[in-house]
């Protein structure tokens, strides 16, 4: 089974906006993909949705992160990366695939699009991402 890692902006995207991120985060929910998260990705992701632009209640924030957990494999990164210098956020991303040892990560992010492959893990847009699965 194909094993992606899912960045916050995209995460966010499939909660609020829809399209690819939706079906990517719809694949992982029905087992047809396996997601991998880490605690820094939820921690994040929690933070944004609370935060001054989406401004969920924390205790609504909780209970989507309780269901991300519950669809994806927790793993904790133990290696440090600082391929991306000009946001450190993107290095965890990069920490969690490298644990998992995912195929994918599906981003949104330029940051993390512009490296395109980080080791053996290939770095793709949603949309791309659909191109592959065919």
């Amino acid at each position: 089974m194909i094993r992606i890692v899912l960045d916050t902006n995209v995460l966010i995207s499939a909660l609020l906006f829809g399209g690819n991120p939706q079906t990517v985060l719809e694949k992982a929910i029905m087992g047809q993909i396996s997601l991998v998260l880490s605690r820094e990705i939820l921690t994040e992701f929690e933070d944004v949705l609370c935060g001054k632009k989406f401004a969920y209640p924390p205790e609504i924030a909780r209970n989507i992160v309780r269901e991300l957990e519950a669809v994806s494999e927790l793993v904790f990164p133990t290696r440090k990366i600082a391929a991306v210098k000009a946001d450190p956020y993107d290095n965890l991303i990069l920490e969690c695939a490298v644990k998992a040892g995912v195929d994918y990560v599906v981003s949104g992010d330029n940051h993390l699009l512009e490296l395109r492959r980080f080791e053996s893990i290939l770095i793709l847009s949603p949309a791309e991402f659909f191109k592959v699965l065919g």
